[in-house]
Formats: C-alpha cells, sequence, structure tokens
C-alpha cells in the first residue's frame, strides 16, 4: 500500500509519502502504521494505491502521529 499526495480529486499523484506492507492471505485483520510527510511540497489530497487484489477494510488517519493503542 502507498500513500502519495496530489493536487486534484481522481488526480495525478506527485510525491509518494509512504509505503507499508500488508500480509499475504485473506482475512488478516490488524494495524498498519505509517508517518507520512512531504518532502518537495504541500499536497490538498491524498491518494491510496494498493498492489492486490480483493478488498480492504476501513482505513483510519491518526492526526496525532500515533497509531491508536
Amino acid at each position: 500500500m502507498e500513500l502519495w499526495g496530489g493536487s486534484g480529486e481522481c488526480g495525478e499523484a506527485h510525491e509518494k509519502l509512504a509505503t507499508a506492507s500488508i500480509p499475504a492471505g485473506g482475512g488478516v485483520k490488524g494495524t498498519r502504521c505509517m508517518t507520512a510527510a512531504p518532502q518537495t511540497g504541500t499536497y490538498p489530497y491524498l491518494i491510496w494505491v494498493l498492489h492486490a487484489g480483493g478488498a480492504h477494510g476501513a482505513v483510519t488517519l491518526c492526526p496525532d502521529v500515533a497509531c491508536p493503542g
């Protein structure tokens, strides 16, 4: 899973902000944390890129730069 910054809704991704691995195998649940900070600009949109088939659960963004305990 990759998190990119972009300048438009459903638009082009301009900068990769973070990467997180999702374990293979259906039904795996858990928390995947990543810290993201743009290096070349600021972006009003976040774009998730998933390199896998199937569905995923909810995505939560934590504003305190820490995963909930």
